[in-house]
This record gives structure tokens, C-alpha cells and sequence, in this order.
């Protein structure tokens, strides 16, 4: 067993006056510790773009860790602010393997370092963009709804998944679903209408008096107070025969408690006499 010692180099520096503050970003289409699925043999082209935000600011080099066998090309500089910089490599065995690059601007300030993994052997899902975030997969599945979804993306990120899916969610959803709730409101509807009297104005006045209090408009008073307490109690004793099996239950109950406590005294004077 040996160790290997580690070593950390710190460069301090007085930056002079004028000098930018604020250290380079490296930017591009992948998120920084990606995940990327790529195949054994077949040669890979990664760009790595960095930004800076100063003028007079720019990146003197590219600070990396990579794979055996990557090159890297010049930094180039398409525009005032943006660096690119791009790697090859060809994987020759699969396998897991870690990419990372930091850029280095004049003053020697560093970016954030980006980092990605590239699964050798694996490849990579296709993306559907319409549905790469919750927001996203939200309005998609409301525009399935609607029926005025394009299906091919689907279909182009899996042959049998993509379609199987979407005709899953247009029978259980479009079909089943909205169908009880189309019916369940035309039912109320059909109810309501069935049920309306054009001389009894009383819902009328109760929405009214509800909004009003809903908005500070009216201040419930202490006679409407005790209006809806008498409501509530009228409510409850209005209807006795709808109250009656309840009342019959308990009255059972009260019968079944008097018999058992009555045989248990006289067992219970059984026992003594004897």
C-alpha cells in the first residue's frame, strides 16, 4: 500500500484598478453535469462556449479534464463577448468517462466549472421539447385536449411508445372523462331547468346578498344572524318523519341497555342468595 500525496497551488493576485470583477461563464446548449449517451466508435464533436462581461475582457485559455485521446482545437472568437473552443474524441470502450473545462480570461479570473459525463455504449432518449418541463407538459397535454396536437414528435422519440400514449390519453381523457363531466353538468343543468320557478326570486336575492357580503358591501346584521339560526334549527326538526328510523334506533338502544342491566341484577342477586 503507498500514498499519494496531494498538492493545491493558490495564486493570489491585487487586481489593478479598472480591472473586470466579474469572472468569465461558460454557456452552451448543455446544462452543466449532463448526462450524454454516446456509441463506441463514432466520433463525438463537443463545443464549449464561454462568455465574459467586461470590456477589454478576454479568455486567454481553457483549463480541462478529459478522456484519453480527446484534442482540443484554438479558442476562436466569433464575437466581442462569446469564446468557443471545440473537443473531438472517438470512445473506444464503454464505460463511463468525465469531461470538465474552465475558462481563464486575461486577469486570470476563472469560470464556474462545467462538467459532463458521456455514457459510452448508451444512447442518448430523444427529447421531446414540447413537453421539457412541467410548465411545458402541461400546455401539451391541454392542446391534446383541444385536438390540436401534432403527434409526430411522438411518434419520432419512439415508434410504439410515442403513439400508444397518446391514444391512451385521448380514450381515457377526450372519451371517458370528458364525456361523464359533459354529462354530469348537462344532467344539473337539465335539473335546474326542470326545477326553476319564474315567480320564486329567492335564489336571486340569496346570490345577491352573498356577494354583497363577499365584497364588505353589506355587513351581515345580528337579525340576519339569528334568521339563519332558526333556519338551521327549523331544518332539523321541519321533517320528523325523515328523522324517525333514527329516532326508532334509540330508542331501541335505550330498551336493549334497560333489558341487560336488568339481567345482570338479578344475576347478580342470584349469586348472593345462593
Amino acid at each position: 500500500m503507498s500514498s499519494v500525496p496531494v498538492q493545491f497551488l493558490f495564486y493570489a493576485y491585487s487586481p489593478s484598478a479598472g480591472v473586470c470583477a466579474q469572472r468569465p461563464s461558460i454557456i452552451g446548449v448543455r446544462p452543466n453535469r449532463a448526462c450524454i449517451g454516446v456509441p463506441v466508435g463514432v466520433q463525438l464533436n463537443e463545443t464549449v462556449i464561454a462568455q465574459t462581461y467586461c470590456p477589454g475582457q478576454t479568455i486567454v485559455d481553457f483549463v480541462t479534464t478529459s478522456p484519453i485521446g480527446m484534442t482540443h482545437s484554438a479558442i476562436s472568437n466569433p464575437s466581442s463577448d462569446i469564446w468557443v473552443m471545440t473537443v473531438t474524441w472517438t470512445p473506444s470502450q464503454s464505460g463511463s468517462q468525465g469531461f470538465c473545462a474552465g475558462a481563464i480570461d486575461i486577469n486570470s479570473l476563472p469560470s464556474d466549472p462545467w462538467c459532463v459525463t458521456y455514457l459510452v455504449g448508451f444512447i442518448s432518449p430523444e427529447l421531446i421539447q414540447s413537453s421539457a418541463s412541467p410548465v411545458d407538459t402541461a400546455r401539451m397535454l391541454f392542446e391534446i385536449m383541444l385536438m390540436k396536437f401534432d403527434a409526430h414528435e411522438l411518434s419520432e422519440a419512439s415508434a410504439f411508445l410515442g403513439p400508444f400514449c397518446f391514444s391512451l390519453f385521448i380514450i381515457l381523457v377526450i372519451f371517458i372523462c370528458m364525456s361523464m363531466f359533459l354529462s354530469i353538468i348537462n344532467d344539473s343543468f337539465r335539473l335546474a331547468r326542470e326545477n326553476v320557478d319564474p315567480h320564486n326570486q329567492q335564489i336571486f336575492s340569496f346570490m345577491s346578498k352573498k356577494f354583497q357580503r363577499w365584497t364588505g358591501l353589506q355587513r351581515i346584521t345580528d337579525e340576519e344572524i339569528q334568521e339563519e339560526r332558526d333556519t338551521i334549527m327549523r331544518s332539523e326538526y321541519l321533517h320528523p318523519i325523515e328523522n324517525f328510523p333514527e329516532k326508532i334506533d334509540q330508542f331501541l338502544d335505550a330498551i336493549n341497555r334497560l333489558y341487560m342491566s336488568q339481567r345482570m341484577e338479578r344475576e347478580r342477586l342470584k349469586e348472593i342468595t345462593i
